[in-house]
Formats: structure tokens, sequence, C-alpha cells
């Protein structure tokens, strides 16, 4: 499951025969997991600042934007 059901200038044949939507317990725990990497980029990010110039702070950037970017894909699936 993605994003995006079907690429552009592909429609799906026929009639639609309903929304996708997912269950509660999965929506929850996207909220959940989305909230907690939001949580621990901001930890990340007052870490790596005050240490800008030391070695391994440019992996803490990159590091908790990729998983913050990798919840917000799975909570824009489940939601």
């Amino acid at each position: 499951m993605s994003v995006v059901d079907a690429p552009p200038g592909l429609d799906f044949a026929g009639p639609a025969a309903g929304e996708f939507r997912s269950r509660p317990g999965p929506r929850r725990l996207a909220r959940f997991a989305f909230a907690m990497c939001l949580l621990d980029t901001a930890l990340a990010f007052s870490l790596a600042a005050k240490k800008f110039y030391q070695v391994g702070t440019t992996m803490l950037f990159v590091g908790s934007l990729f998983c913050l970017s990798m919840a917000a894909v799975g909570l824009a699936v489940r939601s």
C-alpha cells in the first residue's frame, strides 16, 4: 500500500467499489509513532545544535529527519 494508489494517467477500470479505511488500532499506532518521532527529532536537533561542529552531528540531523519523514508517510497511509 502506498500514498498514491495509481500512477498518473492510469485510472482504475470500472466504478469505484468503495474507499479504504484502516482500522482504529493501526491509525492510533501511526499517530503515536509520528508524535514520538517528532519529539525525538526535536531532542536530536537540540543536542546537535549544542555540539554543532563535532563529528557525527550531521548524522543526527539527517537520521532524525529520515525517521520523521518515514513516520509521516506511515501516518499519511493510515489516515
